[in-house]
């Protein structure tokens, strides 16, 4: 079995940009058609989501591919695209740095949060 890895250091890195200079960065949930501007609420699911994926990323080459109904969370900072996180029904993805598992009821909570912080 795997060896779970803490936080892969480009999202480590990227969610440290994001605190640091929120008014940089635009989101945009699966297919919405243009980026919004950073939240709190979204900065604050972003510091949940770090919280729940603690120590449980697996490599690229152990990870499973992201479900087809996954949502897809879009990081951009200034116009350059940044990151993909995928939040699935037991899981999280980061390309390319792998997957965190997650239990059930965690990601649904995740999920419910990312819906609250997106509207």
């Amino acid at each position: 079995m795997p060896r779970p890895a803490a936080l892969p250091p480009a999202l480590a890195a990227l969610l440290a940009s994001v605190a640091a200079q929120p008014a940089r960065w635009r989101w945009q949930l699966d297919d919405a058609a243009a980026p919004q501007p950073m939240t709190p609420a979204l900065q604050q699911w972003l510091r949940r989501f770090d919280a729940a994926t603690m120590g449980r990323w697996r490599t690229p080459d152990n990870a499973a591919a992201p479900p087809a109904n996954a949502r897809v969370l879009r990081l951009t900072r200034e116009a350059e695209a940044a990151l993909v996180l995928q939040l699935g029904d037991d899981g999280a993805w980061f390309a390319p740095a792998g997957q965190a598992a997650l239990g059930a009821a965690d990601a649904a909570a995740l999920r419910r949060a990312l819906d609250d912080a997106t509207r």
